[in-house]
């Protein structure tokens, strides 16, 4: 009895909490105009490695990049609103009160383009009593002794990580951002002792709660690590547990709004910017607690909901994103989920032990016609830890996601110079149906040792020492450009600052079939920035973007 007064009164603070629910709001801006912030020097909003990792596949810092003008920031404080979230690839800034007069003074702002609600109160009568994510099943099973992997033996083997792993591609030094809806003892638990010692999991926020605390809310976030980064042998071994994790809680456990989507661009914004290189999210939208926000299968057309615009922009970046097709696939839904349906989206489907489609796993195709899931893997009866530090089963599109996220980093680290998008059709093109997709499966269950080998046998044939090169493209004191030919040529070196003024002019005879390294050096008093360096040998005349930092 008493726990039922204790859940009542539970109930009572937080259907009456909701009375109090401010109205939210996005308010779009029209510009970046007078902004503080300037492409080029990005090293002011964007990490090292995030201008790296752009650098490094061809793709330009632009106006989205900038974060929202401050200044239009603050003349919204001023007019009394709360900021929640704040999205500069959509250049808008999420809001509350409860005052619509205030809502009409911002609509009438210069700067300011439109004003579209995200939430009003929320219907008690919906998803508080629905269980947002999947059961942890008990199950007994004998200790796992005869192999290193243990109970994941099967859900690795069945995507030939297991070969990548002797191989000793591990996921090193790959940066995994994950969003979840909490990750409850992953600071505590033998499982993640590894990564946590070699300070390889880091709690970067907690977009419910405002703070950094993410070992907290729910379970789900430490399933789906334990797919990822388990290192407890013979016991569990995640598909990449030398890779680095970033976590973030965007999903609030006791409600259903599209404030979680909001949530989860605004994280996307960070991860990209510290310069994560794979999202992995085994999470999904469709509907709401407030019904008349529900989304529509018509919505689900790879670029209409927030999420899945947010999700396509971070794929633009560079990144890899990794997103689970979702479990409706017995519901009248049926259908895959935002962000899921993103072209740009890897998205997973599950697979029961055998192989078979497990029968909750979402299916396709996004309402373009567009093929979805794009691959699956295990996810029904699947290994998992538990907040008790013990392991067991479960089923769900939530781990057949980690677990192709994981795996693509560990053939990242194999591959470096690839592009996240060179890296996607790598997974898909190794599937086992990659010849005749469906919509069910999508190009099937990937072989990531078949597409290793494929790129490494391209490797052979086709080195990649492609010249002239530019090593390294983000530089502080010196960098070289490399030069091969099969004549021999006179040689102009030019470099440029942003401004188009000449820095640098070298012209150089360089004999033939041979490597030539052309160094750069003693430029640590030069103003960080953008630079050019233009090559010409008098037939051809190659451009390199250059950052100083």
């Amino acid at each position: 009895m008493k726990r039922q007064i204790s859940l009542f009164l539970f109930l009572i603070f937080y259907f009456a909490s909701f009375s109090q629910t401010y109205q939210k709001y996005w308010v779009y801006l029209k510009d970046k105009n007078n902004s503080p912030y300037t492409v080029s020097k990005p090293m002011e909003f964007l990490s090292f490695k995030a201008i790296e990792r752009r650098m490094l596949q061809g793709i330009s810092i632009d106006e989205s990049d900038l974060p929202v003008n401050p200044i239009y920031i603050q003349a919204l404080k001023d007019k009394g609103v709360d900021i929640y979230n704040v999205s500069k690839w959509i250049n808008a800034v999420s809001v509350s009160t409860d005052d619509q007069t205030v809502i009409e003074t911002i609509k009438s702002l210069p700067f300011v383009l439109a004003v579209k609600p995200v939430i009003s109160m929320i219907d008690p009568s919906r998803g508080i009593t629905k269980e947002k994510f999947e059961p942890i099943i008990s199950v007994d099973f004998p200790a796992f002794t005869t192999t290193r992997y243990g109970a994941t033996l099967n859900q690795i083997k069945m995507i030939g990580i297991d070969t990548l792993h002797a191989l000793g591609y591990t996921g090193k030094g790959i940066d995994i951002a994950v969003f979840d809806g909490g990750f409850i003892n992953v600071n505590l638990i033998n499982f993640f002792q590894v990564a946590q010692k070699e300070q390889r999991i880091h709690a970067v926020w907690n977009y419910v709660d405002g703070d950094t605390n993410v070992y907290s809310r729910s379970f789900h976030g430490t399933a789906v690590m334990s797919v990822m980064c388990a290192n407890l042998p013979n016991t569990m071994i995640g598909a990449a547990p030398d890779a680095n994790y970033y976590l973030f809680i965007t999903e609030d456990t006791y409600n259903e709004s599209r404030v979680e989507e909001d949530n989860w661009a605004s994280a996307a914004e960070k991860a990209d910017s510290m310069g994560v290189m794979i999202f992995s999210t085994s999470l999904g939208y469709t509907e709401f607690d407030s019904i008349s926000t529900n989304h529509t299968y018509l919505e689900m057309n790879g670029d209409s909901t927030v999420i899945t615009k947010a999700a396509n922009i971070a794929a633009s970046k560079g990144i890899l994103v990794v997103n689970s097709a979702g479990n409706e696939g017995n519901s009248s839904w049926r259908y895959i989920s935002a962000p899921s349906d993103g072209d740009s989206v890897l998205c997973i489907g599950a697979v029961y032990p055998n192989r078979v489609l497990a029968n909750f796993s979402s299916r396709g195709p996004n309402s373009s016609g567009h093929l979805k899931p794009n691959v699956c893997a295990s996810g029904a009866q699947i290994f998992v830890a538990t907040v008790e530090n013990e392991v067991s089963t479960s089923n769900g599109t939530s781990f057949s996601c980690p677990l192709v996220a994981a795996s693509a980093a560990c053939l990242w680290q194999a591959f470096p110079a690839k592009r996240s998008m060179e890296i996607f059709h790598a997974i898909e093109a190794c599937s086992d149906r990659f010849i005749s997709p469906d919509y069910d499966y999508g190009f099937g269950i990937p072989n990531f040792f078949v597409a290793f080998k494929k790129y490494e046998a391209e490797t052979h044939n086709n080195p990649l020492e492609v010249f002239p090169k530019v090593v390294p493209t983000v530089f502080n004191n010196s960098f070289s450009v490399l030069w091969k030919d099969a004549t021999d040529a006179t040689v102009t070196f030019n470099l440029y600052d942003e401004k188009g003024a000449r820095l640098s002019n070298q012209k150089l005879f360089l004999p033939k079939n041979e490597v030539q390294k052309v160094y750069f050096s003693d430029l640590a008093d030069y103003q960080a920035g953008m630079y050019l360096m233009k090559v010409s040998d008098g037939k051809k005349v190659s451009t390199f973007r250059l950052m100083k930092y």
